[in-house]
């Protein structure tokens, strides 16, 4: 059965039954191949190696498959140059494992490799007085299913991008709604009731945002190494700068929310500073606008129409709300935090503006 969002397959996620599929496809190529080189009849190890090595993304599986090589060659290494010294005993075994856990620590093989050293020794250790030629073997099948894992997944992995785009633009999204959502509220004046409405929305908006950054790296980790990384690039990119840009807002908008509710007395109206917000949720759309459109000059030129706009709307209302707040510091402290999160967000748009536009997207 397909979930409505089209992501799943039942309770499993599309890219994970891509992975598996590309797992078991290199599975059975390198058993294929090594049968084939005259490895072995039953080449076990190489199919091993793939199901160890291959992960999610290019990058990850030539990190780990470098990463097990390593500990493989050593663990094999030294428990053959032990094996023809002493033989096997209790005392060449706990000696394998100590060398083999120093050496996979001392090396920073990571959470996986820091056993491989030593299990590859006591491999070679019980299986050599049996099959003499177990270690070559080893060796051999597991670089060929390293390698055949690498090539299926630099032929068959495509850049994970998507999510990572999807992801930012919900969060342009929800900063617009949770700016224009504050500045409805404020023009009709503060209440306990559209307070916890409001924080809500913020909240929705910080864990977005949160979920996207890291979404975004995820994305960008999947394309190093990839042969497709070149088209998906600019995407990316676009992704990158829209939460480079907001999540910083986001987290503001939080702690603004936040100090608001502290105190649960209603307002009068404040047009002003309902007026202010527009203009920055304006702001955040243009941005988003912008950063989707970059070669477009109308959504370059509506940008800085807002951007002004919304300097424009904040200057008025700190001169307004300086002058009237004067002697009433507890609204300033209430509400004065509205000022430098609509100065956040014209700040965080500029620099993007300024910084020149991401790259085009292919179609």
């Amino acid at each position: 059965m397909v979930a409505s969002d089209g992501a799943r397959i039942g309770s499993i996620r599309r890219d994970e039954l891509a992975h598996a599929t590309r797992v078991a496809v290199a599975s059975v190529l390198s058993w294929w191949l090594a049968v084939e080189a005259g490895f072995s009849s039953v080449p076990y190890l190489a199919s091993v190696a793939c199901l160890m090595y291959m992960q999610p993304s290019v990058y990850q599986s030539l990190a780990r498959a470098v990463q097990r090589m390593v500990a493989v060659l050593l663990g094999v290494g030294l428990a053959v140059a032990l094996f023809t010294v002493a033989g096997v005993n209790a005392w060449i075994v706990g000696l394998v494992i100590l060398v083999g856990l120093l050496a996979a620590t001392a090396m920073r093989l990571g959470p996986g490799g820091s056993i491989q050293i030593a299990l590859s020794g006591l491999l070679v250790l019980a299986v050599t007085s049996v099959d003499p030629g177990y270690p070559g073997q080893r060796i051999l099948e597991t670089m060929l299913g390293a390698g055949v894992g690498l090539v299926v997944m630099l032929l068959a992995s495509p850049p994970a991008v998507s999510p990572a785009e999807r992801a930012a633009a919900a969060v342009v999204s929800q900063a617009n709604l949770v700016l224009r959502r504050l500045g409805e509220v404020l023009a009709d004046g503060w209440s306990g009731r559209s307070a916890e409405e409001v924080a809500e929305s913020a909240r929705v908006l910080r864990d977005m945002a949160d979920d996207a950054r890291v979404k975004v790296e995820r994305a960008s980790e999947s394309l190093r190494f990839n042969p497709r990384a070149r088209s998906a690039r600019p995407s990316l990119e676009q992704a990158r700068m829209k939460m480079e840009a907001l999540h910083p807002v986001s987290r503001r908008a939080m702690t603004t929310v936040n100090v608001m509710n502290e105190d649960t007395e209603d307002t009068a109206p404040m047009p002003n500073l309902s007026r202010l917000l527009t203009e920055a949720a304006q702001v955040i759309e243009a941005y988003g606008g912008w950063c989707d459109a970059p070669t477009d000059p109308e959504a370059g030129a509506r940008l800085r129409r807002d951007l002004a706009a919304a300097d424009e709307a904040w200057s008025h209302a700190a001169a307004l709300v300086e002058r009237r707040w004067r002697e009433r510091p507890e609204r300033w402290l209430r509400f004065g935090m509205l000022l430098p999160l609509c100065g956040l967000v014209t700040a965080e748009a500029r620099r993007g503006l300024q910084s020149g536009p991401p790259p085009v997207r292919r179609r």
